[in-house]
C-alpha cells in the first residue's frame, strides 16, 4: 500500500481590493426590491512563484431576471498567500488543487463580499438588501463525474 503525503496548506488573506462599484439606480420606482435578480461571477487565478491565489467576485444586481436594468456591480479580488501552493500535485502545467481549500478561499471571499457590499450600499435605497446565503460550490465550475 502506498501512503499518500499529508499536503499542509497555510494561508491568510494579503489583500482585498474594491476593484470596482457601480451604483446606477436613477428612479428606483420603476425596481422590485423585493426580488432582484443577483449574478455572482467567480473568477481565479494562481502565482505560483508569489504564492498567491487571487479570487475575483464579481456581483451584479439586476431589477428583474430579464437583466434589462443593472442596479449595482461590484467586484472585489482577494489575494490569499498561500504557503505549501509550489508542493501540490501537477497535471501537465496546472496545478491540483483540493476542491475543499478552494471552497475554503470561496466562502471567505463571499462572505466578506457581502459585508462590503452591505456597506457601499448603506446609503442608498439598497440599504435594507442582503446579499443572500449560498453554498460556495454553487460559485464553483460543475465537476465532471
Amino acid at each position: 500500500m502506498v501512503q499518500q503525503k499529508e499536503l499542509k496548506i497555510k494561508y491568510r488573506l494579503q489583500k482585498i481590493k474594491i476593484i470596482n462599484f457601480n451604483f446606477s439606480i436613477q428612479d428606483d420606482k420603476n425596481v422590485n426590491f423585493d426580488q432582484p435578480h443577483i449574478e455572482i461571477v467567480l473568477n481565479r487565478n494562481i502565482d505560483i512563484n508569489k504564492e498567491v491565489i487571487i479570487i475575483t467576485l464579481s456581483i451584479n444586481l439586476f431589477s428583474d431576471e430579464a437583466h434589462e436594468y443593472r442596479l449595482c456591480t461590484l467586484t472585489v479580488e482577494f489575494s490569499f498567500h498561500t504557503i505549501g501552493i509550489k508542493d501540490m500535485k501537477k497535471n501537465g502545467n496546472q496545478l491540483i488543487i483540493p476542491n475543499d481549500f478552494i471552497l475554503s478561499l470561496v466562502s471567505i471571499s463571499y462572505s466578506t463580499c457581502r459585508g462590503i457590499f452591505f456597506e457601499k450600499c448603506a446609503s442608498t435605497c439598497l440599504s435594507n438588501l442582503i446579499l443572500p446565503l449560498i453554498n460556495p460550490r454553487d460559485l464553483l465550475p460543475r465537476q465532471k463525474d
